[in-house]
């Protein structure tokens, strides 16, 4: 394992991944939102895993938001950001869910205009972005957010990864210019 340091700006997107499913990766985003919160920032919490959203459940949203329009109605361009952003009872932190839908693969949309700028455009939305996304794995879906985002914390569960799928993770990621900050 190796650790590398990330210029840090003011406005800053986190992309929180892992090489595979169940390393603990929404547990961290959402543990992440509430530290940044304790230091005095907004964040905006965006669960962009379609395919496993966990953050409504810790939130306490889950049958409240499932049904709802979110990242993938914007993404298709059926809602705007105003109607799916939910201020939570927690002053400061926002949420963002993943949607009604459940896609085979969001590459498409994050390929389109609104996913192409999706990262910037929620940027200036709270101190810090985190953004909860799927693992790396075989998909490119999160390799494009990543590479949108300031920095991607890869979250590893060291009794469960395999070393060679966290390296090539690793290479991935920084083969489409992520700013991996360490692992």
């Amino acid at each position: 394992c190796e650790a590398t340091r990330a210029k840090v700006t003011a406005k800053q997107t986190i992309a929180v991944t892992s090489a595979s499913e169940k390393e603990g990766k929404t547990t961290t985003s959402f543990q992440l939102a509430m530290a940044t919160l304790e230091a005095g920032q907004s964040v905006l919490l965006v669960e962009a895993d379609p395919f496993r959203p966990g953050l409504r459940a810790l939130l306490g949203y889950d049958g409240d938001v499932a049904a709802n329009a979110g990242l993938l109605e914007y993404l298709e361009g059926t809602a705007s950001l105003d109607e799916i952003i939910v201020q939570t009872s927690q002053p400061g932190l926002a949420f963002l869910s993943s949607g009604a839908g459940r896609p085979m693969s969001i590459t498409g949309l994050l390929e389109g205009e609104r996913g192409r700028s999706f990262v910037e455009t929620v940027s200036g939305l709270a101190d810090i972005v985190i953004l909860d996304c799927p693992p790396v794995g075989p998909r490119s879906d999160t390799i494009l957010i990543a590479s949108a985002a300031d920095a991607v914390l890869l979250v590893v569960d060291l009794e469960h990864s395999d070393d060679r799928s966290v390296l090539e993770t690793v290479r991935r990621l920084r083969g489409a210019g992520a700013n991996v900050l360490g692992f």
